[in-house]
């Protein structure tokens, strides 16, 4: 793990020759149909290589027949970051959100997050944090290390669900088709996790309780009747 952030690392820091793109800006993951709630989005990017000072726009390394080893970064040319807000928001929007992206700075603590996201008046603050996200390609086969944790919050910052996926997958050699595949697919994982799913659900509403009639009262108490003999007077 050391070894592969260090070569990581050194690439992103003296840009290497670029050898690949990876188009993750053109991605629309599949979300379950929601609400139309209001959602300000934030992801944060916490590579090590990025907080190290890498260029954020890295996403992997190649290596060609002779062991060159080449740099992969975002075809959008924006920072892997970007791609991710890009990516959920218009999976959310697709099944009904109204997204308010808000730009964070990557080295920000979770807490300063929530506050700036929670300034927009959104009804939902939604998190994303890439702890680690990184492919490598060889002349067979290719690896992709990801670790990314999604959150849902209310609009006062209570957190309201988690989700979390993080390892390693194994790919064929056509690397440049199979981690754009992937990385839709993890962006659905967490999109539709039960949690998250759970955690922009609107709050259910109060059952209506049916008015209790009054109880039936009794009739008014009518004068006593008072009887005449005839002839006579009453008293």
């Amino acid at each position: 793990m050391r070894g592969r952030w260090l070569i990581a690392g050194a690439l992103a820091l003296t840009g290497c020759s670029v050898g690949h793109q990876f188009s993750y800006h053109r991605a629309q993951p599949f979300v379950e149909q929601g609400r139309a709630m209001s959602i300000a989005l934030a992801v944060v990017d916490q590579r090590p290589s990025v907080n190290a000072g890498g260029s954020p726009d890295f996403v992997g390394v190649a290596r060609d027949h002779y062991s060159r080893t080449s740099y992969i970064s975002t075809a959008s040319g924006q920072p892997l970051s970007a791609d991710f807000t890009v990516s959920i928001r218009r999976g959310l929007e697709s099944a009904g959100y109204r997204v308010t992206p808000v730009r964070v700075m990557d080295r920000s603590r979770p807490e300063t997050v929530v506050r700036q996201l929670a300034r927009t008046g959104a009804q939902r603050l939604l998190a994303v944090r890439i702890a680690e996200w990184v492919s490598e390609g060889h002349l067979l086969r290719g690896e992709l290390y990801y670790d990314v944790t999604m959150r849902v919050l209310d609009g006062g910052g209570q957190e309201l669900g988690r989700a979390v996926i993080s390892g390693r997958d194994v790919m064929g050699a056509a690397s440049d088709v199979e981690v754009p595949r992937l990385y839709v697919q993890k962006l659905e994982q967490l999109l539709n996790d039960p949690a998250i799913k759970r955690g922009l659900a609107p709050p259910a509403a109060a059952p209506v309780v049916p008015a209790t009639p009054a109880p039936d009262q009794p009739p008014p108490a009518s004068e006593p009747t008072v009887v005449v003999p005839a002839g006579g007077s009453s008293p």
